[in-house]
């Protein structure tokens, strides 16, 4: 955890082939506290130029590493996890959207239903009333006008 927040302080990325001849003391002491003599961290930034994760190497005996392929190499697949964390965030983003136009899509069609019922529900009473006094009515012309 330690080391992660030291490397969570920049986007430069870092590359330590042996602590013993490493320009930052401090760097130095942080991986002899763990035990480890060699440490590569490379910065993996989204969109928008924040550290979304790192690329990580640490043994604990010194490594001679090629830094030039890795200066090609981890930008590459930095990018290439970047994209698909980008693309997860995407899909996740795309599907809290469907969702909420299903919850819209369902509480709309609650209302048009409500909306239906209490239209119907006035009109029902009419109708029951205007059958109710066309049978009780004695007078001809008001039965008439009940069943209209």
């Amino acid at each position: 955890m330690k080391i992660y927040q030291e490397v969570r302080k920049g986007l430069e990325p870092i590359y330590i082939d042996n602590i013993d001849r490493c320009a930052k003391q401090q760097w130095g002491e942080i991986l002899q506290e763990f035990g480890l003599k060699s440490y590569i961290s490379y910065p993996i930034l989204n969109k928008n130029k924040t550290i979304v994760g790192h690329l990580s190497f640490m043994n604990d005996e010194p490594v001679e590493f090629d830094r030039p392929k890795l200066e090609t190499l981890f930008p590459f697949c930095g990018d290439l996890i970047a994209i698909n964390f980008s693309d997860n965030n995407e899909t996740q983003h795309f599907r809290n959207m469907l969702e909420q136009e299903r919850i819209y899509s369902k509480n709309r069609d609650l209302i048009l239903f409500s909306l239906a019922h209490d239209l119907n529900n006035p009109i029902s009473i009419i109708k029951l009333l205007s059958q109710y006094l066309e049978q009780n009515l004695e007078n001809g012309t008001q039965k008439i006008l009940a069943k209209k």
